[in-house]
C-alpha cells in the first residue's frame, strides 16, 4: 500500500486497494452493520418498527444528571401514557417498543445499551462514581422484574460527556458496539 500518495486520482486509489485484498496483503475484518439514529419525539415513533430488527444493538441514551423518577415537563407525550413524565416512564417505553417489535435470541438479542449523558456537568467531577453507581441501582430496580431484563445492559453504567468526542467511554462504545459485544 506504500505506492498511494495523495496525487492519485480516486479511481487509481481504488484500483490499488484492491489488487492488494486480493493479492492478500491487506487484511481487515468487515463488520457489516446499518445505524440508525431515532429521534424520541413523537413524529418518528410509526417510523421505529420499520427498523427495529431482532439482531439489533440499541442504544438509549438519557439525561444522567437528572434523577430517573424526577418530573420532566419537557417529556410531555407518549403514546398510551397519561402520567407523570420522567426518564424512567421514557427508558421503560422504549425497553417495551424494542422487545415488542423484536424475536428475542437466547445469546441475549437484541442488545438494549443503556448510556447516561451530562457527564460534562462541574458537579459531576466530583461525585461520577456515586452517581453512576446510584443511576445503576435505580436502573436495576426499574427493570428487575422486566421479562426483558437479560436483554438490557447497563452494569457498568456508560456515562458520557457527549460535547466531548474523545470522551474515553464514547469511544470505548464504539469500539465495543463495533465487535458486536
Amino acid at each position: 500500500m506504500k505506492e498511494i500518495t495523495a496525487n492519485m486520482s480516486p479511481d487509481k486509489i481504488h484500483e490499488l486497494i484492491v489488487k492488494a485484498v486480493q493479492e492478500g496483503k491487506y487484511k481487515q475484518m468487515i463488520v457489516p452493520i446499518d445505524i440508525w439514529d431515532f429521534g424520541g419525539q413523537k413524529d418518528y415513533y410509526m417510523t421505529h418498527q420499520l427498523f427495529i430488527t431482532s439482531r439489533g444493538i440499541f442504544v438509549l441514551m438519557f439525561n444522567g444528571s437528572i434523577g430517573l423518577h424526577q418530573h420532566m415537563p419537557g417529556l410531555n407525550f407518549l403514546p398510551g401514557h397519561f402520567g407523570k413524565p420522567t426518564v424512567a416512564v421514557y427508558l421503560l417505553h422504549w425497553v417495551n417498543s424494542i422487545l415488542t417489535y423484536c424475536n428475542r435470541t437466547d445469546d441475549g438479542f437484541p442488545k438494549i445499551i443503556f448510556v447516561a449523558t451530562h457527564k460534562d456537568e462541574k458537579w459531576f467531577q466530583w461525585t461520577q462514581e456515586a452517581r453512576r453507581t446510584h443511576l445503576e441501582n435505580e436502573l436495576q430496580q426499574l427493570f428487575e422484574t422486566h421479562g426483558g431484563l437479560k436483554h438490557l445492559e447497563f452494569k457498568p453504567l456508560i456515562f458520557v460527556d457527549a460535547t466531548n468526542p474523545d470522551d474515553a467511554e464514547i469511544t470505548d462504545l464504539r469500539e465495543d458496539n463495533a465487535k458486536g459485544n
